[in-house]
């Protein structure tokens, strides 16, 4: 869950008109939110070529589609908490991944106050928002968590977190990491390393020089081995060893 591994959050919302309970009352939409994480825009409806996803690309066509879209950080828990309260996480103190605050008395997830406006809420199932979820956040948060059961007529606001891209799926036996990823060609967009390709043996060289150069006029302390760095800096200064490797004294 790093910034872009991480969290990022996608959310793709539909909505429909509903029938109202009365006649007189407002037409009030069914909300559905659809939440996966980790993929960035990897969506055939964002232009991505590799990505087969039709039913989501049939979705956007048939919603809205956001081209700009802003996460306070890059990690997941801390994100979701602003999103269930429409809070920065530093104003209500869930800044720190896992830091398991809890929310003060006033403060409402925005799911209540569906609720208080006659939305059946379900949650089916992933909180994770670095504080314990209010009981009054939901009608139903839970595995079986869904719109069907709501009362005939009444709206319904329902999330689904999908975690099968979750980076956490990636730490899993080899014998299943295999089977899963068999139907996987190619990624076209992979980067191909060009370092063995003779055609650009020359240019490499050029380009290695250049940087140890630059390296040296600037004192670049990457030209230390690690080791050599700790060493040196229980009896330096960062700016005296520096000044070393300006004059190329290098062990």
């Amino acid at each position: 869950m790093t910034v872009v591994r991480s969290l990022l959050l996608v959310a793709l919302c539909s909505l429909a008109a509903v029938p109202a309970v009365a006649d007189d009352s407002p037409a009030r939409p069914n909300i559905l939110w659809i939440t996966c994480e980790d993929i960035s825009p990897n969506l055939g409806c964002y232009g991505d070529e590799y990505a087969r996803t039709p039913v989501l690309d049939r979705l956007a066509l048939q919603g809205v589609r956001y081209t700009n879209a802003y996460g306070i950080t890059g990690v997941c828990a801390v994100n979701r908490s602003c999103l269930i309260t429409g809070m920065y996480s530093s104003t209500i103190g869930s800044q720190d991944m896992r830091s398991t605050t809890r929310l003060p008395e006033r403060m409402k997830c925005f799911s209540e106050t569906l609720r208080t406006a006659g939305y059946y809420c379900t949650n089916n199932s992933k909180t994770d928002y670095n504080f314990p979820p209010p009981k009054a956040a939901w009608d139903n948060c839970s595995g079986s968590g869904h719109w069907r059961g709501r009362k005939p007529g009444q709206p319904f606001f329902s999330v689904f977190n999908f975690t099968v891209c979750h980076e956490s799926q990636i730490r899993q036996p080899d014998a299943s990491f295999v089977r899963k990823t068999a139907r996987l060609t190619a990624d076209p967009h992979q980067i191909n390393n060009l370092a063995d390709d003779p055609q650009y043996a020359a240019v490499l060289e050029k380009m290695r020089r250049e940087s140890v150069a630059w390296m040296k006029r600037t004192g670049d302390l990457g030209l230390l081995p690690e080791f050599e760095m700790h060493r040196r800096a229980a009896t330096s200064t960062s700016a005296a060893i520096v000044r070393v490797v300006r004059r190329g004294l290098l062990p």
